[in-house]
């Protein structure tokens, strides 16, 4: 009976979870992370450990886009005091609230 590796299990599920939250699919944390797809997809599912460089370029992107979600809900703060929270809309791959205006179609 093989051995599994737990480590790796519970770090590519908690690089999952860190990815999920920031609303990134796995996809565009590969490419803006500087490796493949497929092998960070085996890193999330424990069967290749998280390396130096891998580890250091998800790190950018999470913090990347730590800084644009909290870029996006200072200028929604902002908007809600220019324009009144009864003016914005609810979107589901942000949790928070934009205004109408500022709403992009992906």
């Amino acid at each position: 009976m093989a051995a599994i590796d737990l480590t790796r299990t519970v770090t590519g599920a908690v690089l999952q979870e860190m990815r999920d939250a920031a609303g990134l699919s796995l996809i565009v944390m590969a490419e803006r992370g500087g490796c493949p797809r497929q092998h960070l997809a085996r890193v999330e599912s424990g069967e290749r450990p998280l390396t130096r460089d891998i580890g250091r370029g998800i790190s950018r992107v999470i913090a990347a886009r730590t800084i644009e979600m909290r870029a996006a809900k200072r200028d929604l703060h902002t908007r809600q005091q220019e324009f009144g929270p009864s003016q914005t809309v609810s979107t589901r791959h942000h949790r928070t609230c934009l205004p109408v205006s500022n709403v992009f179609i992906r």
